[in-house]
């Protein structure tokens, strides 16, 4: 819980936002509405957590379709927006693990500006396992990014992604924007998880005046009582290629 939303997450089967993971979604904490939802990588059961404007989750990466390569991973995501802020895949080399169910990290705590977090074997069927093979991590802050061995393969330095695709912009509406099935004060969501680039940054204009007033994966809007309303989306990524995309609101 934050002032603003609940958060929890969602597996995401009908398949409304593109991810080979999970969702992370925000409700309104008034409404219950979605106020942003954030795909990120690899599978998780614990709770998130949040501290600080930042909500942690953690659990099990697997690199391409190899399970037993899996490695814990922790993930930190804006609160208000729902941006992610970072990754980071723990080390468990020197440590010792279970050989047939790689290392899951639970639900993280956050306590005096640092990130507590315990590991376990994911998926295990015997219970002395997920004592026996626990380890356990403390993680702090600092001003550089973590290098290879602690990052996703997506999360490669900006230098190295300088001839790679150019990000593109993409909107789903909920519900769908037929001028035949929207009334005037309807709420449509609209959802940027479509969109394509490394580490995207999303910024809404709401209003169409041509300037972005929100952020994040996605926003609410009402259809205007007469008229139309467009709606645009700008993201940009990790070496700060921008991409648009808009969608019109109306009755008519």
């Amino acid at each position: 819980m934050t002032d603003d939303h609940v958060v929890l997450l969602d597996s995401d089967d009908d398949g409304a936002v593109a991810t080979d993971g999970s969702v992370v979604t925000a409700l309104d904490a008034a409404t219950g509405t979605t106020a942003w939802r954030t795909a990120i990588e690899g599978e998780f059961f614990s709770s998130p957590v949040v501290g600080d404007g930042t909500v942690y989750v953690g659990g099990q990466y697997v690199p391409g379709s190899t399970p037993s390569t899996g490695r814990a991973v922790v993930h930190a995501v804006d609160a208000p927006t729902g941006d992610r802020q970072w990754t980071y895949l723990l080390d468990s080399t020197d440590l010792e693990t279970s050989p047939e169910d790689p290392p899951t990290a639970g639900t993280p705590v956050v306590a005096d500006e640092r990130l507590f977090v315990a590991t376990y074997p994911g998926g295990s069927t015997l219970d002395y396992r997920y004592v026996y093979y626990a380890n356990f991590f403390l993680l702090g802050s600092c001003d550089e990014r973590p290098d290879a061995d602690h990052r996703l393969p997506t999360d490669d330095e900006p230098d190295d992604r300088c001839d790679g695709p150019k990000p593109e912009a993409c909107i789903e509406a909920t519900p769908n924007l037929d001028p035949d099935d929207l009334d005037a004060g309807d709420v449509v969501r609209l959802d940027a998880a479509c969109s394509t680039g490394n580490r995207l940054r999303y910024e809404w204009d709401t209003d169409g005046d041509g300037r972005c007033d929100e952020s994040g994966g996605s926003v609410s809007v009402t259809v205007p009582a007469c008229g139309s309303l467009t709606v645009t989306l700008e993201v940009t990524d990790a070496n700060d290629d921008t991409d648009t995309a808009s969608v019109s609101l109306s009755t008519d």
